[in-house]
């Protein structure tokens, strides 16, 4: 329920009236972790995506670590700590946990392909960005994030013309996204 009310917060704002704050959310993990499920892993990863969101970065680790240690084989999990290990310039660390995403898929996955794109164009490395995402796309070609992370690659490198092409691309897949 947390990650639906965090899905409404981001499509509708978070002023808007049927919004529940972020300490609502908090508060509902937390009973739901407290009285509920004390092993719940997705209780945790929720609670670590939800922090995440609001930059505390920190504790969504100790969270995503609650997670991982319940469910090591939660691709959601490492590819939220991907991230997290992309926007901490933990490059090497990102790089391992994209190819742990690899090994729980059984090949060139999705979420490990963007953690290796954006670790590249945190380093200003367009061309770089768009041969890591190769192999997935050519295996998941209208995967939404593969084609949103491909047109900031093409961005990445200074490509006007190849980002309009991605983009129309990526608008006929998700028309006004």
């Amino acid at each position: 329920a947390v990650r639906a009310m965090l899905r409404v917060t981001r499509v509708l704002g978070p002023n808007h009236a049927d919004v529940v704050g972020y300490q609502g959310m908090l508060d509902a993990l937390a009973a739901a972790r407290d009285t509920r499920d004390r092993l719940s892993w997705q209780t945790f990863l929720a609670e670590a995506e939800l922090l995440h969101e609001k930059g505390k970065y920190q504790d969504a680790g100790e969270a995503l670590e609650r997670a991982l240690t319940l469910n090591p084989r939660a691709a959601a999990g490492w590819a939220l700590f991907g991230q997290i290990l992309v926007d901490g310039l933990e490059f090497p660390k990102a790089e391992s946990v994209a190819a742990r995403l690899d090994l729980l898929a059984g090949g060139p996955s999705p979420e490990g392909a963007m953690i290796r794109a954006r670790v590249q164009l945190r380093q200003s490395e367009g061309e770089a960005a768009q041969r890591a995402l190769q192999p997935a796309l050519a295996l998941y070609p209208g995967h939404r994030g593969l084609l949103a992370t491909e047109a900031a690659a093409f961005a990445g490198a200074f490509d006007d013309g190849g980002t309009q092409t991605k983009l129309d691309g990526f608008d006929a897949v998700a028309p006004g996204s």
